[in-house]
């Protein structure tokens, strides 16, 4: 039998060797990184399913109250730590390390996150286009305008003097302007105009007929006694509770920067929506909210900052006089008999002076007073549940010229009907005040809501609205050290 044999170059072999080991090899590599990038994923899923699960754990109450999530920073980094593990206890991974990179509050930068979660509530109520109805109601600077009446009440009170002559009261105006004059609006030229036109002569006397004036009428007007927060709400009224042995946050020194404020999201609109959110969450003397809160006057509170209810009622009741004030006296000045009224009054007061000037100076003191008054009787009504309109009309005002002799200042329930209710006029003085103090101390009034729950340890500053973390964690198969960085904030919910 004849043997055929084959012979084969080396090198064809050695080729096909080759080939198979890189095609193997480029496989292994290929299975061992879809291993290792599956492991990461994992690792990486792991890390933010832990946040989110920390997160959410918000404080519910907060939550159902105020729409505003809230997370407690103790303890949030051994909950993560236990929910990367149970998240990758089935893998080959191992966790070996955790570290917190940044801790948003939701009290940094003067309550930031706290003012954008109101706004995203507003948003997700269907509330935000509603809120700015009242933004141009009263400017800014018109409160200041207003306070120009007190100072002016209190430099007529100082010429309406029946011992001093005619030319000594003269000089006192003269020194009157040159301190800086009368500047609620154009009182100070009508009171020069009409002196000028005086010339020494007796005032003209008014027709207007009026009962018996007591001497000392105008010192009583003057009186604030009868005026007061007591008299006006009734002393029974009026909350007696307070929080003075209470820490919050607008109060609190150390924690964290409440001071400087940066957030360009606070612009015109987003602050009315705000001041919205306020009237919508917090309750007021005419709308409490909840009989259990430590405050009941919590609107006042966020206005005025006081630590108790009557402080902060005063205040607001103050703040609502003079502006109502300052609009009444306005209307006085343009109903010519009112005019005539209170020239008739100031006549028969002063008149036995023969002092003309004396007598054009009480008028507008007297004109002063009765617009006092008649703000008086505004605020009672509003506190009342009433309502008052913002500029008043003959059907709508409330204290004559009798009533003002007879220093009855109450409203008249029958001219109650029109304009707008206390919690708009509250709305109103919302917006005349910086946004950043009522951001802090709606703050205050959700971490007393919380103490006076029973959580005497709440608050607001210990709570977290975003955390970033470094994670790490060893991969298999040469030990590889794998390292995560996550983060996660309540606005991924919204």
């Amino acid at each position: 039998m004849k043997i055929t044999v084959i012979k084969l170059k080396a090198h064809i072999t050695i080729f096909a060797t080759l080939v198979f080991i890189v095609v193997s090899g480029l496989l292994f590599n290929l299975i061992h990184s879809v291993i290792y990038t599956s492991l990461q994923f994992s690792f990486n899923a792991a890390c933010r399913m832990a946040l989110e699960g920390t997160f959410a754990g918000f404080n519910n109450e907060v939550f159902e109250k105020y729409g505003i999530y809230l997370l407690k920073d103790a303890g949030s980094e051994d909950i993560i730590k236990r929910l990367i593990k149970d998240n990758i206890s089935e893998s080959s991974l191992e966790f070996t390390e955790l570290n917190t990179t940044k801790d948003v509050y939701i009290t940094d930068n003067n309550g930031e996150h706290f003012y954008n979660q109101t706004l995203d509530y507003m948003s997700h109520e269907g509330i935000s286009e509603e809120a700015a109805k009242y933004a141009n109601m009263f400017k800014k600077e018109d409160y200041g305008q207003k306070a120009d009446f007190n100072d002016d009440m209190e430099k007529l009170n100082d010429l309406i003097d029946a011992d001093m002559s005619e030319s000594e009261m003269r000089d006192r105006i003269k020194e009157i302007k040159t301190g800086g004059g009368i500047s609620s609006g154009d009182l100070s030229a009508d009171i020069d105009r009409k002196i000028d036109d005086i010339d020494g002569s007796k005032a003209s006397e008014s027709s207007v007929e009026l009962p018996d004036v007591p001497g000392d009428l105008y010192d009583k007007m003057n009186s604030p006694d009868n005026n007061s927060v007591d008299e006006i709400l009734k002393t029974e009224r009026i909350s007696e509770k307070n929080i003075n042995n209470i820490s919050f946050t607008s109060y609190a020194s150390e924690s964290h920067d409440f001071k400087k404020s940066n957030n360009v999201g606070k612009t015109f609109i987003n602050n009315e929506i705000f001041r919205e959110y306020l009237t919508l969450k917090f309750g007021s003397f005419t709308g409490r909210k909840e009989e259990s809160e430590l405050l009941d006057y919590q609107l006042e509170y966020i206005i005025i900052g006081k630590k108790s209810d009557k402080e902060n009622i005063e205040g607001v009741t103050g703040r609502l006089k003079l502006i109502r004030e300052g609009i009444n006296v306005g209307y006085i000045f343009s109903n010519s008999k009112m005019r005539a009224e209170a020239k008739a009054l100031a006549s028969e007061l002063f008149g036995w002076t023969g002092n003309p000037v004396l007598v054009q100076i009480a008028e507008y003191g007297i004109i002063l007073l009765w617009g006092y008054a008649e703000s008086v009787a505004d605020v009672k009504a509003l506190l009342n549940g009433d309502k008052v309109p913002l500029v008043k009309n003959e059907s709508t005002w409330h204290v004559s010229i009798i009533d003002l002799i007879s220093l009855n200042y109450e409203p008249d329930k029958e001219k109650t009907n029109s304009g707008i209710k206390y919690n708009e006029y509250l709305r109103v003085l919302l917006s005349m005040d910086n946004v950043d103090t009522h951001v802090l101390r709606a703050i205050d009034l959700i971490e007393l809501h919380m103490i006076g729950k029973g959580d005497e340890s709440f608050k607001m500053s210990e709570y977290i609205f975003e955390k970033n973390i470094t994670a790490k964690c060893n991969l298999p198969y040469g030990r590889k050290e794998y390292i995560v960085d996550a983060e996660y904030a309540y606005s991924n919910r919204m």
